[in-house]
């Protein structure tokens, strides 16, 4: 059996990315993975960046094995932040997207996703900028017979 809790990302995307709460606030094309479509300067600070944005990541995969040594399921951890310049409206987002997630539960015919908790939330302030972090916990497993 496939094991799809590394293919977390891309459910992730689509869940911020099709959420109007989220969406009232943060552009589709400002939800990135990793920082990944983000340019920096030689200081590591961002360039050309329209704010707000949401930044998302696969922090960690831990197989849940039954007493026979088999991992059928995972418990994964990803980590939401958004960037704002303006705080309240940091905290507007960071609620949209506790809302988009905490408590549901997702299956399609590949994945199953589901007791998704907050594991922890915290805020920071750099680079002119406010940013709320999410750390969500989750339980995945295949769907493929």
């Amino acid at each position: 059996m496939r094991d799809n809790s590394i293919l977390i990302g891309k459910y992730i995307y689509y869940f911020l990315s099709t959420n109007e709460n989220i969406l009232q606030y943060v552009d589709k094309e400002n939800i990135f993975p990793l920082l990944g479509n983000l340019k920096l300067d030689s200081q590591g600070n961002p360039t050309d960046v329209t704010f707000p944005f949401v930044t998302f990541e696969r922090t960690s995969v831990k197989p849940i094995y039954t007493k026979d040594y088999c991992a059928t399921d995972n418990e994964v951890t990803v980590a939401i932040s958004c960037v704002t310049t303006e705080y309240e409206q940091s905290i507007d987002i960071a609620n949209a997207i506790r809302d988009c997630f905490e408590g549901k539960h997702y299956q399609d015919e590949t994945i199953i996703i589901d007791r998704i908790e907050v594991n922890d939330i915290s805020e920071d302030y750099a680079m002119d900028a406010y940013m709320q972090h999410i750390i969500f916990k989750m339980h995945v497993r295949s769907n493929i017979q």
